[in-house]
This record gives C-alpha cells, structure tokens and sequence, in this order.
C-alpha cells in the first residue's frame, strides 16, 4: 500500500508541476525553466546528503552508465512534456501522458522481464481509447502539442524503467541527484544560447518549481522499489484527476464532455485493473 500511496502522492505533485510550468512559460522559456529546474535540484539534493546523510553511500552509485542514460532520457521528457503546455490543456497533456503505459509494459516486459499478460494489454487498449477520446482536435497548434506530449511520455517511459532497475541497488536521493547533475549538464550544454538570468521573482518561482518537482520525482521512486512497474504505473492515472482540478480552479480550463467520459474510461480501466492485479 506504501507503493500506492507514494504513486498517487507523485501524481499530486506532478500535477502541480504541470501547473507551475504552464505559469511560468507566459514569460520564461522552456529551456531556461528546465536548466534552473535541475541546477536547483541538484543544489538541493545534494545539500540534503551532505548534511543529512552519508555521503559515501548516497554518493556512490551502482548504475552509473544508467544514470547518464536516464538524464538523456528525462531531458528529452521535460524538454517536449513541458513545450507541449505551451499549446494544450493541462488536463490533455497530463492524460496524453498515460500513453506511456503502452511503452512501459513493453520497455518492462523486455528489459525487466516483466511479464505482460492478455488482461493487461485488454486494459491498456481500453485505456488508452479514453486518451484518445480526450486528445482528439483540429487545431493544428494543438495537434502539435500533442505530437511533442506524446514524444515526452516515450522518454519519461524509458526514464520509469530505468529507474525502476536502478532503485533495486541504488538510494531514491542517490538517483535525484544524479538524475539532476547529468540533466543539468546535458540541458546546459545544448541549449546554453538559450538559457537567461531571470529576475528574483522569476527565480523564486522557478525555486518552487524545483521543489515541486524534487518531491514529484521522490515519491516516483518510492514507488517502483520492490514493485512491478507494469503495476504501479497504474496509480500514476489520479494524475488525470489532479490536472483536471488544478486546469479548472487556476487556468479556467474547462472540462469538455470528451475529457469527461476519457476520464471515467481510464478510471474504470484503473479500477479493473487493479482487482486484476489482486487476484
């Protein structure tokens, strides 16, 4: 149940995320937001081990060829997940993101040797029948939006698995820090013409971003310790019904009737997977 919780605690936070992004790219561009998102979570995550833990074990890492791969792999996530805000709804793009289920039972099934059963890919198409439900539009910058959504949850897909083999050997803060210097570096290397000085208003908000995100990625990982990822990525889909919320309380984005049954087929896809899973 520990595992569940941690999931939907991330989902919470992943939300939030989406919210603070969406915010803040009004007057930031992507490229700065995810350079200052990771520098500062590298800062603070490794603050935390050298004052709070020890640092020769949450230092030293089993996977380090891993790490470096999963850095690629999460930039490229945030760099197309948080462009695609720019042009869709937080509640689609969060939604849009579950298309990474597909990818995960796959990833997870060949590299984890996870085994994927009849029930789940049933699940999976049904599942993904509601994100296509709620994706669907003619408008062509929104078209797009979905395009680079869908590119970001490949990625945050190849990040899930990685992650999930890593957190067998390696601490959750080792993978945040790691994760956060290898982003820093990859982002700050490609898109340096890009990145600005921001103002202290600016950095404020891109500190709460940051932390948004440390706690966000924490929880992630508390999750997949010791458990099947085909399984708890399952969870992940409260997502849907925090974005939804945030959208529609701070953004005036309005629940269409499309979102709305796309949103009750993934919860009742959820809900039957989960009784799947216990028997």
């Amino acid at each position: 149940m520990r595992a569940i919780y941690s999931q939907i605690l991330s989902s919470f936070f992943f939300s939030l995320l989406g919210l603070q992004i969406k915010i803040s790219s009004a007057n930031l561009n992507i490229e700065t937001i995810i350079f200052y998102r990771c520098l500062i979570g590298f800062i603070v995550s490794y603050l935390l081990i050298l004052f709070f833990f020890q640092k020769k074990k949450y230092l030293v890492t089993h996977n380090f060829k891993n790490q470096i791969l999963r850095a690629v792999c999460g930039t490229l996530a945030m760099f197309f997940g948080y462009k695609a805000l720019k042009f869709i709804t937080l509640a689609q793009a969060s939604t849009i993101s579950f298309t990474k289920i597909f990818f995960v039972f796959l990833l997870a099934t060949v590299f984890l040797k996870e085994k994927l059963s009849a029930a789940k890919i049933s699940l999976s198409i049904v599942g993904f029948s509601g994100v296509f439900i709620i994706s669907s539009s003619k408008l062509p910058e929104a078209n797009l939006g979905i395009s680079m959504a869908l590119l970001g949850s490949f990625f945050v897909a190849m990040g899930i698995v990685l992650m999930s083999y890593m957190s067998k050997k390696d601490e959750t803060l080792t993978i945040i820090f790691y994760h956060s210097f290898f982003s820093c570096l990859i982002i700050g290397i490609i898109f340096f013409k890009k990145i600005t000085f921001v103002s202290v208003e600016n950095f404020i908000l891109l500190l709460s971003i940051s932390l948004t995100a440390l706690l966000a990625q924490y929880f992630n990982t508390e999750s997949y310790k010791k458990n099947n990822a085909n399984f708890i990525i399952l969870f992940g889909y409260s997502r849907i019904i925090f974005s939804i919320l945030f959208g529609y309380f701070f953004l005036n984005e309005i629940i269409s009737v499309n979102q709305f049954i796309g949103l009750i087929i993934i919860i009742i896809t959820t809900l039957t997977a989960t009784k799947v899973k216990e028997k």
